[in-house]
């Protein structure tokens, strides 16, 4: 088989950034009054895409709400640069072995362009 693209998750694959997205998502949400979670929630809607996150998060939620918290929560999140601490060990061997042999690399990820974007400055 000729692989020529391989395709890359960005949280939790390439970037160790599950408890970065876990603490902003708990910050933003208990500053606005809404009730602390355990921590392993917000571990397990990372990969959903923040809408159906914050529904299972905390049903009920209306659109407004969720305007507010996804705020708050870029707020944090982007006052932490990811640095290439943040890169999992060998990723970046990895990627550079792939771009060498010739082969296209690409992210998917549940993020919005803009936070993608944000993430790889």
């Amino acid at each position: 088989m000729d692989v020529k693209v391989v395709i890359f998750d960005w949280d939790g694959t390439l970037v160790d950034s599950v408890d970065h997205i876990a603490d902003s998502l708990h910050q933003a949400a208990t500053e606005l009054g809404y009730p602390e979670l355990e921590r392993e929630a917000y571990r397990d809607i990372i990969g959903l895409g923040m809408i159906e996150a914050l529904e299972k998060l905390y049903p009920g939620i209306t659109r407004e709400e969720m305007t507010t918290i996804r705020e708050g929560y870029a707020r944090y999140f982007f006052a932490k640069v990811t640095t290439p601490q943040n890169v999992f060990e060998g990723m970046a061997d990895v990627l550079a072995d792939l771009r060498l042999a010739g082969r296209g690399c690409s992210v998917a990820t549940g993020k919005s362009r803009r936070g993608l974007e944000g993430a790889l400055v």
